[in-house]
């Protein structure tokens, strides 16, 4: 407001408005038309006076006025020029209502209207300079009463932060001075604390605002707002904290949280120690926009730095206070090991002492000074308690100690005060401070006397002892000796009943085989018998014959003797074969299932036996059935051997085979036995219990185990656990070519055999077969037989078990070497030596064998020579 004030002109009713303004600018007033008493009241406090036309005013503006006149400052007194209506008259209640007024009657002069709107207007600008002025002067005492304020808030904070030794009430004070002078609605002061441990933990005050309002809000974050601030890197100062570009940009709340204090205005002040620490920060907040201005900042960064002194100060004292308290803390645990120190050597039976890293003794304890009879003030040196015979060395080898700084032990003996000798166990060793040096020498000597005397007597009654324990011992031999031959002749008389008992189980089996065989042999060399009636009694003999050689084969199964063959075949397969057979085995009542849940399921084993096994099982659940009921082969695989009595679980992967009957079931005590040669249920005549003998033997000669589950009345389950191997080495279908065994075979076979009568007879098979045979008796011979030969052998026949020191076996394993291109064929019955060594690259043919196996095995190995596989 100044010069360029207008004069405001207000006459609604003919031309007078737009004449006064007329008049008056050309006199270089300048003036403004009002469109109505509204527009009018609107301008009236930057306007230099107002022109007015008593028509312009109705009854009704008048409260409107009234309020404005009378809301005017003290140094306002508004000049109006009123216009009177024609004839004169005036309105004595708009004189009073407009109070500093000067009435000008129309017609108007144009020389009265400029002077008075003229000194209206200067009395106008007046009053504005006195307003200025009045208001400079109220604002300057406003600042200086600011300032006041100001420099007394801050006397009272640096009095109370230089007399404040509490770190929770220096923050405080620090925080209450900060809403004081910025005129914050609230404040809060975030700061470090370290505790005694070294750790560092955030804690915060507040001033303005109750501490529960904070207390559902997490520490501030490192967020791109708070950063700058506990980082120490800027002051961070907005008029609007929520329109800042960094704002709300942070999960989970994504700006203010629900329930926060309002925050608009918003200030900022790392608090940095000297060294450059970030102590905290200050925080202040108001609801309304733009409240901190620069003022505020420049005096909160002073307050931040008294804060930082201060908080610095504190530390200080904290830091030694806590080492005054450590000191203290040390102090009395370093008298406290003293005595307790003290109160152990005075009380412990051994003399000790300490000395300097020199050898000078400094302290004994209470048993050297009445072993000394000496007390702490008189000499009490250790020297003069020594014997004097063993004194020099003991003085000797103390000097070596310390000279090579190790430590010392010696028995030597002591003089006691009353004169009687007593012997000591010496040791001195050195204490070495951080560097390594030997600051100190702690000595102990222990009184050995009496343990001396006991050993001496400990000795004695050992030797005595002794004595009686070697003639104790003299005549224990004697007995032991006595008890073993008791023992040997209890093993034989054993082993004779176990012969007895096997003997007796095999004769009556084989006496009944025997018996077919020699009446059907009788029978054959009877003149004059059908051919009929000699084809039967021939193929009787032969199945006899072969019943004979299962009973042996599965005698050696359960001895674990009996040679195996191992090849790898897929055992379901195996099993769906074998349940063709074992259909007509267990008769036409009995109904046969199959389960195969795994296939392929490849097993390495003995074929044959494999089959015979389940042969065996599937012919005892048909017995156990009476001949009726239902048969269940199932095939499947397991990663363990199940637990037994006296068998833990063995892990592994192992295909299953199962045989399960609905028969009578089997009590617990038969199970325990139920794998036992001879061992059977069945009536006499009806089994020989060999049958379920193979079958354990054959499962653990290939790796695995058999396990029972059965139940008087409930049936039994039959369950082989064998190895299993890799899918991949299941060998391929191969069609084999049929084999001519018809006697048209060619070549020359040395047949390697002891006994006379197997040798002949496997000699006339090979002729009848058609070949040129060579028979001796041992390896040896057959050695010498191979070197003279005029013309080469095409194969070799050999038993495994011969006289002349080297088996069948041996002999296979030598011409490997010397002759790699000669077939060498292994024959046995029972061979050792294949169970213990491993035959499985050599061909092997099991007595008793056939014409056909034989033929068939000889003219495939001779033929697969004459005509190698390309």
């Amino acid at each position: 407001m100044g010069r360029e004030s207008a004069v405001l002109v207000w006459a609604p009713v003919g031309r007078d408005g737009p004449i006064i303004e007329r008049l008056i600018a050309n006199e270089g007033i300048p003036s403004r038309a009002c469109g109505g008493i509204d527009d009018l009241l609107r301008h009236l406090d930057t306007a230099a006076g107002a022109v007015i036309a008593q028509e312009g005013l109705a009854v009704g503006d008048w409260p409107a006025i009234d309020r404005w006149v009378k809301a005017q400052p003290s140094w306002s007194d508004f000049p109006f020029v009123l216009l009177s209506h024609r004839g004169g008259a005036i309105d004595e209640r708009v004189i009073t209502l407009l109070g500093n007024v000067t009435v000008l009657e129309r017609p108007l002069n144009q020389t009265s209207l400029i002077s008075a709107v003229g000194s209206a207007r200067r009395a106008r600008l007046r009053q504005f300079e006195a307003g200025e002025q009045l208001a400079e002067e109220a604002r300057i005492r406003r600042a200086l009463a600011e300032e006041t304020r100001t420099l007394g808030i801050l006397n009272k904070l640096g009095a109370t932060l230089s007399a404040e030794l509490d770190l929770e009430r220096v923050v405080q004070a620090v925080t209450d001075a900060g809403v004081a002078l910025t005129g914050a609605e609230f404040g809060s002061f975030f700061y470090n604390v370290i505790d005694e441990k070294g750790e560092s933990y955030t804690l915060y005050t507040l001033s303005g605002a109750p501490r529960s309002k904070f207390d559902n809000f997490p520490m501030p974050r490192n967020t791109p707002v708070f950063a700058p601030t506990f980082t120490g890197e800027r002051i961070v100062r907005s008029a609007d904290i929520t329109r800042d570009p960094r704002y709300g940009r942070n999960a989970p709340n994504a700006g203010m949280p629900e329930g926060h204090l309002p925050v608009c205005s918003y200030l900022a002040v790392p608090v940095v120690s000297r060294s450059g620490e970030v102590l905290g920060g200050l925080f202040f907040g108001h609801s309304k926009p733009d409240v901190f201005g620069e003022a505020a900042e420049a005096v909160m960064v002073g307050v931040a730095g008294q804060a930082a002194a201060a908080i610095d100060n504190v530390r200080l004292f904290i830091a030694e206070q806590r080492e005054l308290e450590e000191r203290r803390r040390a102090e009395a645990e370093l008298q406290r090991q003293r005595d307790e120190f003290l109160t152990l050597a005075n009380n412990i039976s051994s003399l000790c002492w300490l000395a300097y890293g020199d050898g000078t003794i400094f302290w004994y304890n209470q048993r050297w000074h009445e072993f000394t009879g000496k007390g702490p003030e008189e000499d009490a040196g250790w020297e003069a308690a020594h014997d004097p015979e063993a004194g020099p060395e003991v003085r000797r080898r103390w000097r070596q100690a310390l000279k090579s700084g190790e430590r010392f032990e010696m028995v030597f003996p002591m003089l006691r005060h009353d004169g009687v000798l007593r012997h000591f166990l010496c040791r001195i060793v050195p204490i070495r401070d951080e560097t390594g040096a030997i600051f100190r020498w702690c000595g102990t000597h222990a009184d050995i006397t009496a343990q001396r005397e006991t050993e001496a007597a400990l000795e004695a009654r050992v030797a005595e002892r002794t004595g009686e324990l070697q003639q104790a011992l003299t005549r224990l031999e004697r007995e032991a000796a006595e008890r073993q031959k008791v023992e040997e002749a209890l093993r034989q008389s054993q082993k004779m009943e176990a012969i007895g008992q096997l003997t007796g189980g095999v004769a009556h089996d084989f006496n009944n085989l025997l018996t077919v065989i020699l009446s059907g042999v009788d029978a054959l060399r009877r003149p004059g018998l059908s051919e009929d009636r000699r084809a039967r009694y021939t193929s009787a003999i032969a199945e006899t014959a072969e019943r004979a050689a299962k009973l042996t084969a599965q005698l050696l199964a359960f001895a674990r003797r009996q040679p195996l063959r191992e090849t790898v075949f897929d055992a379901a397969d195996k099993v769906g074969r074998v349940a063709e057979m074992l259909a007509t085995v267990v008769g036409s009542r009995i109904m046969l299932r199959t389960d195969l849940r795994v296939s392929p399921a490849p097993i390495k084993a003995d074929l044959i036996q494999f089959e015979t096994a389940l042969v065996n099982m599937a012919v005892n659940a048909r017995d156990a059935m009476s001949g009726e009921g239902t048969i269940t082969l199932t095939v499947g695989e397991s990663s363990e051997i199940p637990e037994a009595p006296g068998h833990p679980p063995l892990a592994g992967a192992f295909v299953t085979v199962g045989i399960a009957d609905t028969g009578v079931g089997l009590a617990e005590e038969q199970i325990a036995r139920i794998f036992e040669p001879f061992y059977t249920t069945k009536e006499i005549g009806k089994g020989t219990g060999l049958g379920l003998s193979q079958v354990y033997g054959f499962a653990k000669q290939s790796g695995g185990d058999v396990r029972v589950h059965s139940a008087p009345g409930q049936g039994a389950t039959f369950t082989l656990y064998l190895p299993r191997v890799a899918d991949a080495q299941l060998p391929s279908e191969q069609q084999r070519e049929n084999e001519r065994i018809d006697g048209d075979g060619s070549g020359r076979i040395l047949v390697v055999e002891d006994n006379e009568n197997v040798g002949e007879h496997a000699s006339e098979l090979l002729a009848d077969l058609g070949y040129e045979t060579v028979r001796v008796l041992d390896a040896r011979a057959a050695l010498e037989a191979l070197d003279q030969a005029r013309e080469p052998f095409d194969l070799v026949l050999t038993d495994v078990v011969m006289p002349g020191g080297m088996s069948g076996l041996e002999l296979a394993r030598m011409l490997g070497r010397s002759h790699p291109d000669l077939p060498v064929v292994l024959t046995t019955g029972y061979a050792d030596a294949l169970v213990d060594d491993d035959a499985s690259d050599i061909e092997l043919l099991r007595k008793p064998y056939s014409m056909d196996a034989l033929g068939a095995l000889v003219g495939r190995l001779i033929k697969a020579k004459v005509e190698p596989v390309s």
